[in-house]
C-alpha cells in the first residue's frame, strides 16, 4: 500500500508540457504540371496564374496564398493561412493539373529558423454547363494532408498537418477536402492545420530526469516507514 502511495505522488508530480510554437507563415507555388500547352505566371511566388483566357474572359486562373502569424501549442488547431481562388474561364489545353503548394515557416520558438512544409495540390477545371453552376466550379484539393517535411528541434521532428478550411467567402464552397469556386468568380479560405510532433526513437528504457524535490520527498517517506517499522 505504501509503496503505491509513493508510486501515485510520483506519477503525479510531472506534468506533459506541450511545446509552443511561434512563427510567421508565407508561401509561394512551385513545379506546376498540366497539358501540352499549358500557360502559366507567377512559379516561385505566392501568386500563381494559368490559362490563357477564353474570348469572353481576360483574365487567367489564379490562386493566391496570404500567410498568418501565429502562436500555438503542438497539436492545436490554427490557421496558417490563407488561398484566394479566381477561377477564369480558359482554353482546355492551356491549363494546369498539378501546383505544390510550399508553406515557409519562420520561427521563433522551438527554435529560430525557417523551414518548408509542401502540399501537392489537385487542379481541376471543369467543363462549363449553362445548366449547373455547381457542376462548372473549378476545385483544387489536397492530395497528402501531412506535409512532406519537417524540422526537428531538441531531437523531436515536428511536421505541420493539413485539417481543412474555415471563414469561406461568397461565390465559393467546400466538399470535403476539396475547395471550389464558380465560374469567372474569386472566393477566399482560411487554412486550418495543426503541428504535429513525433519524439526520437530511444533503444532501451528511456530514462526520464526526475526533479531533485521528489527524491528528496520519496526518500522522506522511506524513511518515516523504516522508523515506524522499529518502534514496531
Amino acid at each position: 500500500m505504501k509503496q503505491l502511495l509513493f508510486t501515485a505522488l510520483l506519477l503525479g508530480s510531472f506534468t506533459v508540457n506541450a511545446s509552443t510554437v511561434q512563427g510567421t507563415s508565407f508561401g509561394n507555388f512551385e513545379n506546376p504540371i498540366g497539358n501540352s500547352e499549358l500557360v502559366t505566371t507567377g512559379v516561385g511566388t505566392n501568386h500563381f496564374t494559368w490559362g490563357e483566357p477564353s474570348e469572353e474572359n481576360t483574365n487567367p486562373s489564379g490562386l493566391t496564398y496570404t500567410g498568418k502569424s501565429f502562436t500555438v501549442q503542438e497539436n492545436e488547431q490554427f490557421v496558417f493561412g490563407t488561398l484566394n481562388f479566381f477561377n477564369g474561364t480558359i482554353n482546355s489545353a492551356t491549363d494546369a493539373t498539378n501546383i505544390d503548394l510550399d508553406v515557409n515557416f519562420s520561427l521563433n520558438q522551438p527554435t529560430t529558423r525557417s523551414d518548408k512544409f509542401s502540399f501537392h495540390l489537385d487542379l481541376v477545371n471543369t467543363d462549363n454547363l449553362i445548366s449547373s453552376r455547381i457542376k462548372s466550379a473549378d476545385y483544387l484539393s489536397f492530395n497528402n494532408a501531412v506535409a512532406a517535411s519537417s524540422f526537428t528541434s531538441g531531437g523531436v521532428s515536428y511536421t505541420l498537418e493539413f485539417l481543412g478550411f474555415d471563414n469561406l467567402t461568397a461565390n465559393g464552397f467546400t466538399q470535403d477536402n476539396s475547395f471550389r469556386v464558380y465560374e469567372n468568380a474569386s472566393a477566399s479560405v482560411d487554412l486550418i492545420g495543426r503541428i504535429t510532433s513525433t519524439p526520437p526513437i530511444s533503444v532501451g528504457v528511456s530514462t526520464v530526469p526526475i526533479p531533485a524535490t521528489v527524491w528528496l520527498f520519496g526518500a522522506s517517506l522511506f524513511g518515516l516507514v523504516g522508523m515506524r517499522r522499529k518502534i514496531s
